[in-house]
């Protein structure tokens, strides 16, 4: 018969949420005993995965529908994913530079987004205000003749990819490498009960 094992921290799911959880409870607080459950044999194989997840690292400078202060909430998130991967030697695993653009069309779209780049760009030194010629340059495709008015938001030389699995197999990764902690990550792990005493979680 297997011997109960108490842990002061018990997470369940070895997706992104669960695994920057086990890093920060291990890296940033004194609880020593943190066991983390995954039910399938690899740690971010589902909701985390590349197949079922954009991988967008959401900065908020072209998502129109946020305001700033939404928009900055999420630049901080986007940031510290940033910060936490630069200095992994495994970098270039886990973040991806992309160019993305939100493209206005007509007037009332055109005034909208000249007004956000106003706004946001104080907050975002690398967003640009392309006109025209410049989306032509970048993008030929979406000019094509078109006679309208049009701009565009765009940031072309920063971090806007994140391959999700990676990032949660290197946080699992760091974790262990904390000392005088005890990490136990079980994979193929279905949780039956969780028992809370005195001691901590069974």
């Amino acid at each position: 018969m297997e011997k109960t094992q108490i842990q002061d921290v018990i997470i369940i799911g070895g997706g992104v949420s669960g695994t920057a959880l086990l890093y920060l409870l291990g890296k940033y607080t004194d609880i020593n005993k943190i066991m983390l459950l995954e039910k399938y044999s690899e740690i971010a194989n589902v909701n985390s995965h590349g197949r079922n997840n954009s991988q967008t690292l959401h900065c908020g400078d072209i998502e129109t529908n946020y305001t700033l202060e939404k928009a900055l909430q999420v630049k901080a998130s986007a940031n510290m994913v940033v910060r936490y991967a630069e200095d992994l030697k495994n970098k270039d695993d886990i973040l991806y530079k992309y160019s993305k653009m939100v493209i206005g069309v007509g007037d009332k779209e055109v005034s909208q987004l000249r007004d956000r780049f106003s706004q946001f760009s104080p907050h975002y030194s690398g967003m640009k205000l392309l006109e025209r010629e410049d989306i032509n340059k970048v993008e030929p495709a979406v000019i094509n003749g078109r006679k309208e008015d049009i701009v565009a938001l765009a940031v072309l030389d920063e971090y806007t990819a994140v391959n999700f699995q990676a990032l949660s197999k290197s946080f699992v990764e760091q974790a262990k490498t904390v000392k005088n902690k005890n990490i136990d990550v079980k994979l193929g792990c279905k949780v039956a009960e969780i028992k809370k005493s005195a001691e901590g979680y069974a």
